[in-house]
């Protein structure tokens, strides 16, 4: 069998389990088997394939159809220009989290002095890792409550030389940052309401980790705690930059009332409301 035959085989494999993106999917995935960029595969569509590369294809094919994230079968996610681990411990970076990413840079860049950001709920370290690389003048805070979410950011931020300029905590929010201070405290926050975890697509409910999913009965459980202690942590000048889902403007902005002075929502690339920013 050779690449093409292959490749057409795992998409009607994938189809069938209602598999979004198949082609895409099984592009990776071979190219992951046979170690070479997609663009090898256009180029060499004959290439007549060993047993066994056959064999362990078809084991990942076989993992996807299972609705396995190709994140997790790849072991690897791309976020901004990053390329991070990623594993079942750890939520698999989105492109709306870019936006955050983008927003805080877009509100420390204009800074001369040296920055202090706290990364809460870091994951992957994702958001940590972007906002060190692209602000050299800052030092981070990473908190996250999953002490194997911790190893996975510590090991992402390793390939990435940051080790010296980004800190890791485990603890509940907060808890290991009182006392100090910080010009911007950065999260993506559960909030998805735990009454809607069920009907989530197999992917995200069965494979990703729920602490990093379930926000409570109203999905505004960790919004109500991040606005409500982080004024505390915040020096003169400084804001709070959340990730939001799409119906949660109205909701998050309210909550925020009652301790910041400017609040703004930011837009994602499909118009939805995505971030929001507020400043003592």
């Amino acid at each position: 069998m050779n690449i093409k035959e292959l490749l057409r085989s795992a998409e009607d494999i994938l189809t069938q389990h209602d598999i979004e993106c198949a082609r895409l999917e099984t592009e990776l995935l071979l190219a992951h088997i046979l170690k070479v960029g997609r663009l090898y595969l256009y180029i060499n569509p004959e290439q007549a394939l060993s047993q066994e590369q056959i064999d362990n294809y078809n084991m990942l094919i076989e993992r996807r159809a299972n609705h396995e994230p190709t994140a997790y079968i790849l072991g690897h996610r791309e976020f901004m220009d990053l390329d991070l681990i990623v594993n079942e411990d750890v939520l698999i970076p989105r492109p709306e989290t870019e936006v955050l990413v983008e927003t805080v840079i877009d509100n420390l860049n204009d800074s001369t002095s040296i920055l202090k950001i706290a990364d809460i709920g870091t994951g992957s370290g994702a958001i940590a890792i972007s906002l060190a690389k692209s602000l050299p003048s800052a030092s981070v805070e990473a908190v996250d409550i999953s002490e194997k979410a911790l190893t996975v950011a510590r090991l992402n931020t390793g390939r990435y030389n940051l080790l010296g300029r980004i800190t890791f905590n485990l603890g509940d929010l907060f808890k290991p940052l009182y006392g100090k201070k910080y010009n911007a405290i950065v999260s993506n926050p559960p909030y998805i309401p735990s009454k809607v975890i069920d009907t989530l697509q197999a992917e995200v409910r069965d494979y990703e980790p729920s602490t990093a999913l379930d926000g409570g009965a109203d999905g505004l459980e960790f919004y109500r705690r991040l606005i409500e202690e982080s004024p505390k942590l915040l020096a003169d000048g400084g804001f709070l930059a959340v990730e939001i889902g799409f119906d949660q403007a109205e909701a998050v902005r309210h909550l925020a009332k009652k301790y910041f002075k400017d609040i703004e929502v930011v837009k994602d690339l499909s118009h939805n409301d995505r971030v929001i920013v507020a400043k003592i």
